[in-house]
């Protein structure tokens, strides 16, 4: 059997549903003053145990906990923003799919039968760079089919030109 070596944020989230935890994203616990980190929150004290139990089980460690209104969370300090961002990211898709999918549980079980959706993101990531090209005109498209314009130089020429006058240096050369 193949092993898979999971990240952390994945042990937690496997954890989070082995043990009915609630996936905490953002929590700053005592002493990180302000720094955010990911933690799981349970319904009870007596629930922290099994948490921790369960994240040693599969290799997580440097845990802390707090109590949490009428339960308690457990929560890693290393485990921080890089992660945050996945799971925003993945809330997002989420709150997408919870609109789309209203009325529509067959769509949602299709889509989940997909497996190439980075192959996918990928085309459409492509294609709307791409669409830049369908706004101009059939003269400039020439020009830029024949190499005498080059897009790449002048987005890079623009983009320096727009920086420099958001930091107040000038405009226009």
């Amino acid at each position: 059997m193949a092993h898979t070596t999971k990240t952390p944020i994945e042990i937690v989230q496997h954890v989070a549903s082995l043990t009915g935890a609630t996936l905490y994203p953002d929590y700053s616990g005592r002493g990180m003053f302000g720094q955010k980190c990911v933690g799981l929150v349970t319904p009870t004290p007596e629930d922290v145990v099994t948490v921790i139990q369960a994240a040693k089980r599969r290799g997580l460690s440097g845990h802390l906990r707090d109590a949490m209104g009428l339960g308690a969370i457990v929560y890693w300090p290393h485990i921080q923003m890089e992660v945050n961002a996945n799971i925003e990211a993945t809330n997002r898709l989420k709150d997408y799919l919870r609109g789309y999918g209203r009325g529509q549980v067959n769509t949602l079980n299709q889509l989940a039968v997909l497996s190439d959706w980075a192959a996918v993101a990928t085309q459409v990531l492509q294609a709307r760079r791409y669409s830049l090209l369908s706004a101009l005109d059939d003269e400039l498209l020439v020009f830029i089919q024949a190499g005498e314009v080059k897009v790449q130089e002048t987005a890079l020429a623009v983009a320096r030109e727009l920086q420099s006058g958001a930091d107040g240096e000038g405009g226009h050369d």
